[in-house]
């Protein structure tokens, strides 16, 4: 029977080394479920996962530069809709980078579904990178690694009380929203290349440095961008 079988798929064009793959493919566990970006921060225990952003955000973490172009009320100094988003959960449709100031007034308060971050360079050093990129029409620092803060038991965990004050920028906004949660151990932080050994991001030497550097890409750096790094340690 068996072999009446296999010359019958045999003559139909299908033979029999066929056959065993199609029934091992039969064999093996279904693939996991997809998981989109909003089911994961869905999920009741999504808190409870570190989690790390880092790339090209287009965006300062505070606006230092004015740049009417792009920024039609532009606040030296204050800090971006971005990094507010992204450092408190919420940005308030009063906030200059609202949509609602930029020709959209039927969109709310936007929120996000997830614990806050903070931005790993303001956290350790008080400022972003002043410079991550360096055009002919553009210069600042627009890329970013943010993290978030999680929960923890260990007091271990939270920030070192040199890096503490920097971080209140980016703390949870009422002592219930941040009790029991923690900062991952930022090891340490790439440094720029222009900037001087040893000296902060906002330094006066680093930021002279930085208005100096460039425009990139050139022979020495490929491209638009700078790498920006940072080593954690996560438990």
């Amino acid at each position: 029977g068996a072999g009446a079988g296999t010359g019958a798929c045999a003559g139909a064009g299908v033979d029999a080394d066929t056959i065993d793959a199609a029934a091992a493919a039969d064999a093996r566990p279904a693939s996991p479920p997809q998981v989109t970006v909003r089911s994961f921060f869905s999920a009741p225990d999504a808190a409870a996962v570190p989690v790390l952003l880092a790339g090209d955000y287009n965006s300062f973490a505070v606006q230092r530069r004015p740049l009417p172009e792009f920024d039609l009320d532009c606040v030296p100094d204050m800090p971006t809709g971005v990094y507010v988003l992204l450092t408190t959960g919420k940005l308030p449709v009063t906030h200059q980078d609202h949509p609602a100031r930029r020709q959209h007034p039927d969109v709310p308060a936007l929120s996000l579904p997830l614990t806050p971050f903070h931005n790993v360079h303001v956290t350790l050093r008080g400022s972003p990178p002043d410079v991550t990129t360096a055009v002919p029409w553009f210069r600042g620092g627009i890329d970013h690694i943010y993290a978030s803060w999680y929960p923890s038991n260990h007091s271990s965990s939270r920030p070192k009380a040199a890096a503490a004050a920097a971080a209140t920028a980016a703390a949870p906004t009422t002592a219930e929203d941040g009790e029991g949660l923690a900062l991952p151990h930022i090891q340490r932080l790439l440094q720029m290349p222009y900037a001087p050994a040893d000296s902060p991001d906002n330094s006066e030497a680093t930021l002279a440095a930085a208005d100096a550097f460039g425009p990139i890409p050139n022979e020495v750096w490929p491209s638009d961008h700078l790498a920006i790094g940072c080593e954690f340690l996560l438990g």
